[in-house]
């Protein structure tokens, strides 16, 4: 990303252009369409999922990556396990399943 191309000549935008980079000026607002696009292009798709999950207190390294990696809507701390309502990436959902980590899916949020 080069910023400030607000600034450069035609011909200097025109040799940074031919690279990898993309030209953007945050005073002006010119590239930041492009800015975005290269970023949607560069990050992995890993669509959210709404779940509830139930973890026994000894469980506590997978609770954590429930905060670490997702967005936790409700907690619950219960005789013996506590239920963790959710939104998190697919990849974890798999991850916690692969852990034996009982759950299920909660509807969508409107408009999500």
């Amino acid at each position: 990303m080069w910023n400030k191309s607000d600034l450069l000549s035609d011909a200097d935008k025109l040799t940074l252009r031919s690279g990898e980079g993309v030209l953007i000026s945050a005073s002006s607002g010119e590239g930041i369409d492009d800015l975005l696009l290269a970023v949607d292009r560069a990050l992995p798709i890993d669509p959210v999922e709404r779940v509830r999950l139930r973890f026994l207190q000894k469980q506590g390294k997978e609770l954590s990556w429930v905060y670490e990696s997702g967005r936790v809507i409700g907690r619950k701390d219960r005789a013996g396990f506590i239920s963790v309502d959710a939104e998190l990436p697919q990849s974890l959902v798999a991850r916690l399943a692969k852990s034996k980590i009982p759950m299920e899916p909660l509807p969508a949020i409107a408009g999500s």
